[in-house]
């Protein structure tokens, strides 16, 4: 039988919150604001479909074809791309987002704590600068954020591997089962969509 601290020990003894900023409040809020803007990203296509006149044809609010400008499939194509963009790189770090916050979050290191949230934060602003720099046409900008972004899913990731090896034996069950239970998630939501 696991022997759990009372309330009041478990905040001074084991975790002082004050210390320690909080991964996890963090990392929930910056996902909110990750699926915000994929989610602005899906309306913007599905009104650049309409426009095209290329959504389901039983969606009678749409241009026909022969109404439709080359301007408007182009903005769809574009809007296309950047949400299949946002389909490479956004789940994958939001994934490991999770799973590096586990073992950051259960070393008490308040120097991973702060990588996570930084790299996170920096991943989040990059995928919004992306989108942005797409939309406007800004290939190098583009090109650079991307290159960020990705540096900071490595980061995120190798910030994760680093915290695990800090974690207390003591803890290690926990953390191992709640990885475990992550990594079985991740895998069926990936079989769905596969």
């Amino acid at each position: 039988m696991v022997d759990f601290p009372d309330d009041d020990q478990w905040d001074d003894e084991l975790y002082p919150l004050d210390e320690y900023p909080s991964t996890y409040k963090a990392t929930i809020v910056l996902s909110l604001l990750m699926w915000m803007k994929v989610a602005v990203s899906n309306v913007v296509l599905g009104v650049a479909k309409m426009k095209a006149g290329t959504c389901a044809p039983e969606d009678t609010r749409q241009n026909s074809q022969e109404d439709v400008s080359d301007d408007a499939k182009e903005n769809e194509q574009r809007a296309q791309r950047i949400v299949n963009n946002d389909l490479e790189n956004v789940p994958y770090t939001m994934i490991l987002a999770w799973v590096s916050f586990i073992p950051v979050e259960y070393s008490y290191n308040g120097a991973h704590c702060m990588a996570h949230i930084i790299l996170f934060s920096l991943f989040v602003a990059m995928r919004v600068a992306h989108t942005i720099t797409y939309a406007f046409k800004v290939s190098k900008a583009r090109s650079v954020v991307w290159v960020i972004g990705i540096l900071c899913s490595f980061g995120i990731a190798i910030n994760g591997v680093v915290a695990a090896f800090r974690i207390s034996p003591d803890l290690y069950w926990h953390v191992e089962a709640v990885i475990i239970a992550t990594v079985i998630l991740s895998l069926l939501m990936w079989m769905k969509v596969a």
